[in-house]
């Protein structure tokens, strides 16, 4: 039936060879899902981490950054690509797969939430412990890589 209708047909076929592309492939283009300040600040959007920025990127922009497809909904073929400096994404543990049913289905299918896991406290934590947490340095984008 969808290949009898022609615009359907097209966005159909064009959006099930992305999301294969990026979901089936074991490239795994799509690294990261993230939240960005987009399109303004205070406002954010989905996005897919697809690299780091290399060669004369990395020489133009000071600091550690990131390429990142932000993509439109309901159609995720199309989006925008940005160049985006690391300390300025917020790191998701989400699948790339619930990500991408999020957009599709403009926000109405939202990733299920992780099972919480509780434990009781018994004593306070120690001098050194308290220490310890806060001299922790920030984690990166690299330290947030969450493995599927």
């Amino acid at each position: 039936l969808l290949e009898k209708i022609p615009l359907l047909r097209w966005f159909y076929f064009s959006s099930k060879q992305m999301l294969e592309a990026i979901i089936v492939n074991e490239e795994d283009r799509f690294r990261r899902v993230v939240l960005v300040q987009y399109p303004r600040l205070g406002m954010y959007s989905i996005a897919f981490v697809t690299g780091e920025s290399t060669g004369e990127l990395r020489e133009k922009i000071p600091g550690r950054s990131y390429t990142v497809f932000i993509p439109t909904t309901p159609n995720p073929t199309s989006g925008f690509l940005y160049i985006v400096p690391e300390n300025e994404l917020t790191p998701l543990t989400w699948r790339v797969d619930e990500a991408f049913r999020m957009i599709i289905s403009a926000g109405v299918i939202l990733p299920a939430e992780p099972e919480a896991v509780y434990s009781e406290v018994t004593q306070a934590p120690s001098e050194d412990v308290a220490a310890d947490e806060t001299s922790k340095p920030m984690e990166t984008m690299d330290s947030m890589t969450v493995k599927y």
